[in-house]
């Protein structure tokens, strides 16, 4: 499950917890601000919530991490990102039904490393020398390096 997707009924500001690895401050988990106090990082996460995407079971906070360069939602039943809230709505009432067939990792387990491939779904490639590598629709490793020059 993904760090910006929580269940109904769970606090979000139990996320607000003091730094001690790099710093004394606290870090947002939806983004990459920090703040000096707890109530400033309380307000930015209500803040966070009140743009949030409720759907089913889950709360849908938009995402600002470096997965991708703009503010985003990840999809809870695969990997895919969207950023308008609308396109998110349709894509987790088409994307619902098939969440048997793409298991979703978090962040702090998928590789890390420059070097590691990623896989996707065989069932709709058309990579193509000198396509762009987003959005994947397909099972091809793909060198971290190469995904924003094309494949």
């Amino acid at each position: 499950m993904h760090p910006t997707h929580l269940k109904k009924g769970q606090d979000p500001l139990l996320s607000a917890v003091r730094c001690t690895m790099c710093c004394n401050n606290y870090h947002c988990t939806y983004c990459k601000k920090t703040f000096v106090n707890i109530y400033q990082i309380h307000s930015h996460i209500k803040q966070h919530i009140s743009s949030a995407v409720p759907y089913k079971d889950v709360v849908i906070v938009k995402c600002g991490l470096s997965c991708r360069q703009s503010a985003h939602f990840h999809c809870c039943y695969c990997q895919s990102t969207i950023i308008r809230r609308k396109d998110l709505m349709k894509h987790l009432n088409s994307c619902q039904n098939n969440a048997s067939l793409h298991p979703v990792t978090s962040p702090a387990t998928a590789p890390e490393a420059a070097s590691s491939p990623i896989y996707h779904n065989p069932t709709n490639c058309n990579h193509r020398i000198g396509r762009p590598a987003f959005p994947f629709r397909c099972e091809c490793a793909i060198q971290r390096r190469n995904l924003f020059n094309g494949i």
